[in-house]
């Protein structure tokens, strides 16, 4: 991945007081057990170190990783709820840069989810790579939450469900890459929105995950 053009983009504005009252209401009952982004409030979106990750299957976009989208290790980023980290199974294609053996492994009857992060107006996709664990690992479900002024609750759900059989393109070790998968844009007056990614799996012998990305120009 040596030939990756990578770019770097600041993201300086901070959130209004009135925004952080409002998601600390939103969320404060959010059973993810993620923290909240009001925890957040004084906290700018990170810099962005984008990199073209996924041109090895033709798509040029520029993409930076979610926090700790390589799984390096069990940090404060992701909550494993019977799922955990492990070594000796990473993604071949080591998008995100981090430990190039470890991943995440969900169980079945496992989850995990990631703590919430800040997304503007025009980073708009998410991708990563996931793995069956057998024949038998049934089905993957991911669970965006994206902050919503307009829902009752303060945010929305888009529900995204794979299966061994359709996974996303292959890319070797039994590893694929998820379709791109679009974020629902529904901004505060800041530009900004707040999401946090949940995987979980049913009756299933498994599924591991690595190399969490997000797209940060929704003009591609």
């Amino acid at each position: 991945m040596s030939s990756k053009a990578h770019h770097t983009t600041t993201r300086t504005s901070r959130r209004p007081a009135k925004l952080s009252a409002l998601l600390a209401a939103a969320f404060g009952v959010l059973t993810l057990a993620v923290g909240t982004p009001a925890a957040m409030a004084d906290t700018a979106c990170q810099d962005r170190s984008t990199s073209a990750s996924f041109s090895f299957i033709g798509d040029w976009n520029q993409y930076f990783s979610a926090p700790n989208g390589s799984f390096d290790s069990n940090s404060a980023e992701w909550f494993h709820y019977g799922s955990r980290v492990v070594d000796g199974v990473g993604s071949p294609v080591n998008l995100a840069n981090g430990v190039y053996t470890r991943s995440a492994f969900i169980p079945g009857y496992s989850g995990m989810n990631s703590t919430w992060t800040c997304v503007r107006g025009n980073e708009d996709t998410v991708r990563f790579l996931i793995k069956p664990n057998g024949s038998s690992a049934g089905n993957l479900t991911l669970k965006l939450y994206v902050s919503d002024p307009t829902a009752s609750t303060g945010w929305s759900i888009k529900q995204v469900t794979f299966s061994p059989t359709s996974a996303g393109t292959p890319v070797g070790n039994g590893w694929y890459v998820t379709p791109r998968i679009s974020i629902p844009w529904t901004p505060y007056w800041d530009n900004i929105q707040w999401i946090s990614f949940s995987f979980n799996t049913q009756n299933s012998s498994g599924w591991y995950v690595d190399d969490v990305m997000i797209d940060p120009w929704r003009s591609n």
